[in-house]
């Protein structure tokens, strides 16, 4: 008879999906449904339906009839995988009993399911027989499935049985929603524990290293400070020592001073004295100035008289002789000028070659001092080279009289030639006197002309001008007269004042010289007083370093008092310092235990409301503790979302067309527990839907 029933996949709500539940196809499904009250139940089951649809993953299928061959070679190699998961199953059991015994296993023994599956994971597995799982014990224990029955419902109880499938499959999916939603969540806390743990122990470390930098820059700081007192109170102590020292060499500096002014002063004055003595011995020899004052009084009386007797007349001749008298007396006049601008010049030379002289005779001054200073620190530094001593005081003593022969000679020569000059000097100046005498003589013969001339009314006038004229040319050069005897006189004491200076000079160098040829004749004697001077100076050296030892012991031992002070108080900080620390570091310690058993709770807090839904059961707080419990948990609540997907929508019971049955007794391959067809977890659990 035809049948009534319309099969699941038949129906028309679901031959739309039929090519994308069959396999290779792929649907877009629109959704039609009424906002009517009426429709209401329709509605919700097409809604829901198209929530189921749009959450659907197919597999590809062959839709193919296997031989019996290959059935057999399926089974086999599904057996094969079983046996593989058991063993990787039992590898993880014996390594978590390792961990809970309170064992480590290195980094190179862990089970991984590649060395399982290449055959590596038989040494690390216990030598303990292999039982299957839980989950592939129930598989297993289901060995037979009740066949399809031939019942036949009523529509009313399938369209119920469809509902009621569709609530519990939109339910399960619900579920299995929430759940990949709290596995999300929870690998997304487990991410960020890590990934505060991380920061946790980075701050930790920075922590840790900042402090440790603290310590030591809080060390170094109180030691900089140490040693900068240390070094105040060394400055103190320098500073005392440089003000005695600058003290002490003022003194020495003042006494110095006080002692070169007061030679200087002896040396002048005697210098002073000898030059003046010689001076008057000099001009008292010469002194010419009674015979030009006496010849000068003559011109002026002739001046005088020739004024009064201007009125006596004179005949042409006579005149005209005067005339040449008084040409002849102007060009003695210039010559007499000429002369004392020779003069001049010759005294500008004669400053010259003194000025010569003096710098010759400082520079050999400074030679002499020089090489007697050398020769004295030469004998001072080395007595036992008294042959070599004995021959650089001849050889300097041959140098010096060489130059002080030479310079002596030299001098003696200048002295002969101011000497010579001075005498040439005075001979013109007598020269010049008695020409003043022949024309105070010849003006006198005019006055007596003068007189003796007869008066004459007619030239009185021509005569008178000519008088004049001749009276004030007189008088120009006696005034002219006067000026050279004055140049001529300071000359004269100027050059005497030279020749008295090198004279002394060259006593000066006569005594120092006398004074070098003593001391090399009394060599011995001077040796003895070096000894005797050494030796003084030595015990003089001696007491004056007992007396600084004695003063610088006395500031050390202030010093040493004071450094003593500061490394106390250094100590005292140094030990308050280091309780500090260890009050620090065990509040440290008390901080860091409160933390960690404040996250120990949170975590526990955490696992209980993330594992209480999932119908898991709380582990010890021992096991909590343990690093692997993350990775276990997540892993064991995997595997039995899986296993509970296998045992309840792991089986079709008939394919649509072509498709074989699978056998009961064959245990779910891996893939099956990895990635579960939601196809297969939508095929109907109510007998006869099919």
């Amino acid at each position: 008879a035809q049948s009534s029933h319309v099969p699941y996949r038949d129906s028309k709500l679901t031959r739309i999906l039929q090519e994308a539940l069959g396999g290779n196809s792929r649907t877009t499904l629109i959704i039609n449904c009424s906002p009517s009250s009426y429709n209401e139940a329709e509605t919700l089951s097409t809604l829901r339906f198209g929530m189921r649809a749009k959450t659907i993953k197919n597999k590809a299928k062959i839709n193919a009839d296997l031989s019996p061959a290959e059935l057999k070679a399926l089974l086999k190699k599904v057996k094969s995988e079983a046996v593989t998961f058991q063993a990787y199953i039992a590898a993880l059991e014996g390594e978590v009993g390792c961990w809970r015994a309170g064992q480590t296993v290195p980094e190179q023994q862990w089970v991984s399911f590649d060395k399982i599956s290449k055959g590596e994971g038989a040494t690390s597995a216990p030598a303990t027989p292999v039982a299957p799982a839980p989950a592939f014990k129930a598989l297993m224990m289901d060995d037979s499935r009740p066949a399809t029955p031939a019942i036949v419902l009523e529509k009313d109880e399938r369209e119920e049985f469809l509902k009621r499938e569709n609530e519990l499959t939109d339910q399960i999916s619900e579920k299995e929603t929430e759940l990949t939603n709290r596995d999300a969540q929870l690998n997304q806390l487990k991410e960020e524990l890590g990934y505060y743990k991380e920061q946790e122990g980075q701050i930790t470390k920075e922590n840790q290293q900042m402090t440790g930098e603290l310590n030591e820059l809080r060390l170094q700081l109180q030691k900089v400070s140490y040693e900068s007192k240390e070094n105040a109170i060394t400055i103190d102590s320098y500073k005392e020592t440089n003000q005695e020292l600058n003290a002490e060499l003022e003194e020495l500096k003042k006494q110095l001073f006080d002692l070169r002014v007061a030679q200087k002063e002896s040396a002048d004055g005697e210098k002073e004295k000898k030059k003046a003595e010689k001076m008057a011995a000099m001009m008292a020899n010469f002194d010419p100035s009674n015979e030009i004052s006496e010849k000068e009084k003559q011109i002026r009386d002739a001046l005088t008289k020739l004024d009064n007797e201007s009125s006596v007349l004179m005949n042409p001749e006579e005149l005209a002789a005067l005339r040449a008298e008084l040409s002849t007396s102007r060009t003695l006049i210039e010559q007499h000028e000429h002369t004392i601008s020779e003069l001049s010049r010759t005294k500008e030379g004669l400053e010259r070659k003194r000025e010569d002289l003096e710098g010759r005779l400082t520079t050999l001054e400074l030679e002499y001092e020089e090489l007697l200073d050398k020769t004295i620190a030469e004998e001072e530094e080395d007595d036992d080279k008294t042959v070599k001593i004995a021959e650089t005081v001849t050889e300097l003593k041959n140098k010096l009289e060489l130059s002080f022969t030479a310079k002596k000679e030299m001098q003696q020569k200048e002295i002969d030639e101011l000497k010579t000059e001075l005498e040439l000097k005075t001979d013109e100046y007598h020269k010049l006197s008695s020409a003043l005498t022949d024309l105070k003589r010849a003006n006198e013969q005019l006055q007596v002309a003068l007189a003796n001339q007869p008066k004459n009314s007619a030239d009185m006038t021509e005569k008178e001008k000519d008088m004049e004229r001749m009276r004030k040319s007189m008088a120009q050069q006696l005034a002219d007269f006067e000026v050279m005897k004055k140049a001529l006189m300071r000359d004269l004491q100027n050059r005497c004042e030279k020749v008295v200076e090198l004279e002394i000079s060259l006593d000066e160098t006569r005594e120092q010289y006398n004074n070098v040829l003593r001391a090399s004749n009394n060599k011995a004697q001077q040796k003895k007083m070096a000894f005797l001077e050494r030796n003084l100076e030595q015990l003089t050296n001696v007491q004056k370093q007992l007396v600084e030892q004695n003063s610088s012991l006395k500031k050390e031992v202030a010093i040493a008092e004071r450094k003593l002070l500061a490394r106390n108080e250094r100590i005292q900080s140094l030990e308050s310092l280091l309780q500090e620390a260890q009050d620090k570091l065990i509040a440290q310690n008390q901080r860091f235990e409160a933390q960690l058993q404040s996250v120990r709770d949170r975590l526990e807090q955490a696992r209980c409301k993330y594992l209480k839904p999932l119908g898991l059961n709380i582990v010890s707080q021992e096991f909590i503790d343990s690093p692997l419990i993350p990775i276990f948990c997540s892993s064991s609540a995997q595997k039995s979302q899986n296993a509970m997907n296998a045992l309840n929508f792991g089986r079709i019971a008939k394919p649509m067309r072509g498709g074989i049955a699978v056998a009961d007794d064959v245990p779910p391959s891996p893939s099956a527990l990895r990635n579960v067809d939601k196809n297969d977890r939508r095929t109907s659990w109510i007998p006869g839907f099919r």
